[in-house]
């Protein structure tokens, strides 16, 4: 007995370190698949406040230019994306609302943000030896290819606001290929076709867990870096989060399922993976009061986490290349 119960210990520890060591190398797969990004808003309800203001003569061209000036350095809004390779091209996967710019007075449209940031880990960190910055605030940055700034983007796709999907190509222009030079270089990969569960078949009570980037996952905040820098790069260094749950409400006639797991603020447009498939995107949360009858504190939230399924991912890509396929034709 007492040799079958040491052959017993030595197997269950075997199998746990096993399943250790597997839940670490998907963990890594998808950590190295997952990056944080954060939005400058056009903010053009404001800028066009600041044009009446100035031709109205209630504001003088340097009170205009300051206040201009200060609209940059608003709060980004800040979220998770996953990068992928498709077709033999470079995107982005995340929700809608993390890129739309709500900033116009039509919500319902359908322009992102004009600037979209790759936020710093540690590994990818700007080197900023060599840089210049001349007595007017102009910036010469010595080694382009250290900016990660999606700039000037017009291959992208929104779904509706109902299914919250978003997808930005990467071979777009200059600052995308760097953008996607810089998160090659930073350790990045991306995932394929083959790592998504394209069916979204799932069954309720299923293990999961989610990738994303709250804000408390920040290192450190680079707000003290002078303003030219803070216009063309993320503001923070972060590191990424793990969230461990299940599967809760398939719902199957919906473009969501529900998880018993807790998600973050930040990790809308991040990965929930199962089975090591990417099965849907971070959109958001639900919470149901529950009460019982009976003296305080009987009242309680019950938390649901929010997913798109990731059976809208695929048709949501070929609706992009659809659409750049018409537009190269219509150029030749």
């Amino acid at each position: 007995m007492k040799y079958f119960l040491a052959l017993l210990f030595f197997l269950t520890m075997s199998i746990s370190q096993a399943q250790t060591k597997n839940n670490s190398s998907d963990i890594l797969k998808w950590v190295h698949a997952t990056i944080n990004i954060e939005c400058e808003y056009a903010n053009e309800n404001q800028r066009e406040k600041l044009s009446n203001l100035l031709t109205s003569e209630k504001i003088n061209l340097e009170e205009y230019i300051k206040k201009q000036d200060s609209l940059d350095l608003l709060p980004r809004p800040s979220g998770t994306a996953i990068f992928v390779l498709y077709n033999k091209k470079y995107y982005l996967i995340t929700a809608r609302h993390v890129i739309l710019d709500t900033t116009y007075s039509n919500n319902n449209n359908n322009k992102i943000s004009p600037k979209i940031f790759l936020v710093e880990s540690p590994q990818t960190l700007i080197n900023h030896s060599g840089d210049v910055i001349d007595k007017n605030g102009n910036l010469y940055i010595k080694n382009r290819n250290v900016l990660a700034i999606l700039y000037k983007l017009s291959s992208y796709e929104l779904s509706s606001p109902q299914q919250d999907l978003g997808v930005i190509g990467l071979d777009d222009n200059y600052f995308t290929k760097l953008f996607t030079n810089k998160l090659i270089q930073g350790g990045y990969t991306p995932i394929t076709l083959s790592d998504i569960n394209t069916l979204c078949s799932i069954k309720e009570g299923e293990k999961i867990f989610a990738v994303g980037y709250p804000v408390e996952s920040e290192i450190f905040n680079k707000g003290a870096l002078p303003k030219p820098y803070l216009s063309w790069e993320g503001w923070s260094v972060t590191l990424p989060t793990i969230s461990w749950g299940t599967i809760g409400n398939v719902l199957k006639n919906e473009n969501h399922f529900e998880g018993n797991i807790f998600v973050y603020h930040g990790f809308s447009g991040g990965a929930v993976i199962a089975k090591n498939k990417l099965i849907g995107i971070t959109s958001g949360e639900t919470r149901e009061l529950g009460q019982k009858s009976g003296s305080s504190p009987n009242i309680y939230f019950v938390h649901h986490s929010l997913f798109i399924k990731s059976s809208l991912i695929i048709p949501l890509l070929k609706k992009l290349e659809s659409r750049l396929k018409r537009n190269r034709n219509d150029l030749e």
